[in-house]
Protein backbone atom coordinates (compact mmCIF):
# COMPACT_ATOMS: atom_id res chain seq x y z
CA UNK A 1 0.00 0.00 0.00
CA UNK A 2 1.25 3.74 -1.22
CA UNK A 3 1.67 5.92 2.06
CA UNK A 4 0.83 9.22 1.24
CA UNK A 5 1.91 12.06 3.09
CA UNK A 6 -0.44 13.98 5.44
CA UNK A 7 -0.71 17.61 5.75
CA UNK A 8 0.58 17.54 9.03
CA UNK A 9 4.11 17.08 7.14
CA UNK A 10 3.92 19.77 5.07
CA UNK A 11 4.90 23.46 5.93
CA UNK A 12 4.82 26.86 4.02
CA UNK A 13 7.44 29.02 4.30
CA UNK A 14 7.11 32.76 2.89
CA UNK A 15 9.93 34.10 0.62
CA UNK A 16 11.44 36.47 -2.33
CA UNK A 17 10.69 35.99 -5.74
CA UNK A 18 13.99 35.28 -6.37
CA UNK A 19 14.05 32.74 -3.41
CA UNK A 20 15.59 28.99 -4.62
CA UNK A 21 12.27 27.24 -3.57
CA UNK A 22 10.07 29.66 -5.81
CA UNK A 23 12.39 28.71 -8.31
CA UNK A 24 10.30 25.22 -9.64
CA UNK A 25 7.03 27.44 -9.71
CA UNK A 26 8.02 30.19 -11.15
CA UNK A 27 9.95 27.38 -13.72
CA UNK A 28 6.54 25.61 -14.51
CA UNK A 29 4.53 28.37 -14.34
CA UNK A 30 6.54 29.96 -17.61
CA UNK A 31 5.96 26.55 -18.78
CA UNK A 32 2.41 26.50 -18.20
CA UNK A 33 1.15 29.51 -19.19
CA UNK A 34 3.55 29.41 -22.94
CA UNK A 35 1.59 26.71 -23.42
CA UNK A 36 -1.49 27.69 -22.38
CA UNK A 37 -1.34 31.27 -24.42
CA UNK A 38 0.69 30.40 -27.14
CA UNK A 39 3.31 32.51 -26.15
CA UNK A 40 7.01 32.46 -26.08
CA UNK A 41 8.36 31.04 -22.89
CA UNK A 42 11.17 34.03 -22.42
CA UNK A 43 8.31 36.51 -23.12
CA UNK A 44 6.58 34.75 -19.79
CA UNK A 45 9.60 34.43 -17.62
CA UNK A 46 10.24 37.95 -18.29
CA UNK A 47 6.88 38.96 -17.41
CA UNK A 48 6.52 36.79 -14.30
CA UNK A 49 10.41 37.75 -13.00
CA UNK A 50 9.45 41.08 -13.79
CA UNK A 51 6.18 41.42 -11.70
CA UNK A 52 6.66 43.85 -8.88
CA UNK A 53 7.93 41.75 -6.14
CA UNK A 54 6.83 44.29 -3.58
CA UNK A 55 3.15 43.19 -4.14
CA UNK A 56 4.50 39.87 -2.27
CA UNK A 57 5.63 40.48 0.89
CA UNK A 58 4.51 41.46 4.28
CA UNK A 59 2.22 42.94 5.21
CA UNK A 60 0.24 43.58 2.11
CA UNK A 61 1.24 40.11 0.38
CA UNK A 62 2.90 37.11 0.53
CA UNK A 63 4.75 34.07 -1.64
CA UNK A 64 4.14 31.09 -0.24
CA UNK A 65 5.89 28.08 -1.00
CA UNK A 66 5.05 24.51 1.01
CA UNK A 67 7.98 22.34 1.36
CA UNK A 68 7.41 18.55 1.75
CA UNK A 69 10.91 16.62 2.94
CA UNK A 70 13.13 19.34 2.09
CA UNK A 71 11.24 20.04 -1.27
CA UNK A 72 9.17 22.86 -2.58
CA UNK A 73 6.05 21.33 -3.55
CA UNK A 74 3.46 23.96 -4.12
CA UNK A 75 2.82 27.20 -3.86
CA UNK A 76 1.09 30.75 -4.56
CA UNK A 77 1.23 34.13 -4.25
CA UNK A 78 -1.15 37.04 -2.89
CA UNK A 79 -1.61 40.50 -3.29
CA UNK A 80 -3.86 42.64 -0.50
CA UNK A 81 -5.99 45.51 -2.54
CA UNK A 82 -7.75 46.69 0.63
CA UNK A 83 -8.72 45.00 4.66
CA UNK A 84 -11.25 42.71 3.08
CA UNK A 85 -9.95 41.83 -0.36
CA UNK A 86 -6.73 40.28 -1.81
CA UNK A 87 -5.80 38.51 -5.08
CA UNK A 88 -4.60 34.98 -5.23
CA UNK A 89 -2.02 34.62 -7.88
CA UNK A 90 1.03 32.34 -8.92
CA UNK A 91 -0.89 29.23 -7.80
CA UNK A 92 1.25 26.11 -8.69
CA UNK A 93 1.73 22.34 -7.06
CA UNK A 94 3.52 20.01 -8.47
CA UNK A 95 2.94 17.36 -10.80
Amino acid sequence: MMSVPTVSELHFVAVDQDDPLAEPLLAELTVEYATRYEVPAHAVEKWLRGHPAEEFVAPGGALLIGVLDGQPVTGGAFCRFDAETAELKRIWTDG
